[in-house]
């Protein structure tokens, strides 16, 4: 009996250790998964336009940008820029890059916004940017970021993203 209460209590132990591991488990794998469909859908639309004859590069945005609300003044957030595929011989627009990846269909909230703009990343006030390049879909862009420790999000790109201020 005694055998069976130390294995029982065992058990629970291993059990309490696997619902403390489990969600981060499931955080990793739901973001691979995500980055795998996020991939595929671009995919689909490079396919999609080359087979049609239909231009990549139509629509007049040129970057997408994303923003959160931290708090009344702080604002973290990102900027893609300079679309391309096929080892950068065909030029996308931010628009078809918006399209595919469902940024039209993104709930815009009063915490996070995301929208298109016709300014580059750098115009709206980005800083550095490097090159993200995913190599198996041969599709690249500039990734450019803003927060408090780093780049402060300018009043610029906080608009862009579709917050109206009042901004101190």
């Amino acid at each position: 009996m005694k055998n069976l209460k130390i294995q029982n209590y065992l058990n629970f132990k291993m059990f309490v250790k696997f619902i403390k591991v489990f969600p981060v488990l499931l955080f990793i794998s739901c973001q691979q998964t995500n980055k795998k469909d996020y991939e595929s859908v671009l995919q689909l639309l490079i396919n999609y336009h080359l087979a049609n004859n239909l231009p990549l590069n139509s629509g007049s945005s040129v970057s997408v940008v994303d923003i959160k609300q931290t708090s009344l003044t702080i604002y973290n957030g990102y900027c893609q820029d300079s679309f391309t595929a096929i080892n950068g011989s065909v030029v996308i627009s931010a628009d078809s890059y918006f399209q595919a990846t469902g940024g039209s269909s993104f709930p815009n909230s009063g915490v996070e916004k995301k929208a298109t703009s016709k300014s580059s990343c750098t115009a709206l006030g980005f800083a550095g940017g490097f090159l993200d390049t995913d190599t198996s879909q041969k599709f690249s862009y500039r990734y450019y970021t803003c927060s408090p420790s780093s780049n402060i999000c300018s009043i610029t790109a906080i608009k862009a993203a579709g917050y109206t201020g009042p901004f101190q």
